[in-house]
C-alpha cells in the first residue's frame, strides 16, 4: 500500500461549484472513512501514521479545497456535498478536533 504522505491528491468539483481536494487510500470496503481536521487543517496536516493506520483496513478519503464556509453547519453540508459528489451514499466519519465537531454535525 502507498503510505498516506505518497498518494497523489485528486480534485473534485460538486455540481454547486464548489472544488474539494482530497487523497483516497487504503482497502476498498463499503463504507469509506471521510476524516475531516481542525481549525486551519489541510489534508497535510493528518499525521500519516494514523491515516495508514486506518487504511490497513477501510478505504479512506478526505477534502477540502477554496473558501471554507463560516459556520459548523456550512461545513457540515459542504462534507455531505462532497460525499454525494463521490457517489457514495454515506461514510464512516472520524474527525479531530473541530473536524469532530462538524463531523457530529453531519449526522444530525
Amino acid at each position: 500500500m502507498t503510505p498516506y504522505i505518497n498518494v497523489p491528491t485528486k480534485t473534485l468539483v460538486t455540481p454547486a461549484q464548489k472544488t474539494f481536494a482530497y487523497r483516497k487510500i487504503g482497502v476498498p470496503d463499503d463504507v469509506p472513512v471521510i476524516a475531516p481536521i481542525h481549525l486551519s487543517g489541510n489534508l497535510d496536516n493528518w499525521d500519516p501514521v494514523v491515516i495508514d493506520g486506518l487504511a490497513q483496513e477501510h478505504q479512506g478519503v478526505g477534502g477540502s479545497g477554496g473558501k471554507a464556509a463560516k459556520t459548523i453547519q456550512g461545513m457540515a453540508q459542504e462534507i455531505r456535498e462532497f460525499i454525494h459528489a463521490l457517489g457514495l451514499k454515506w461514510g464512516d466519519l472520524f474527525g479531530f478536533s473541530m473536524g469532530g465537531f462538524v463531523a457530529q454535525e453531519v449526522i444530525n
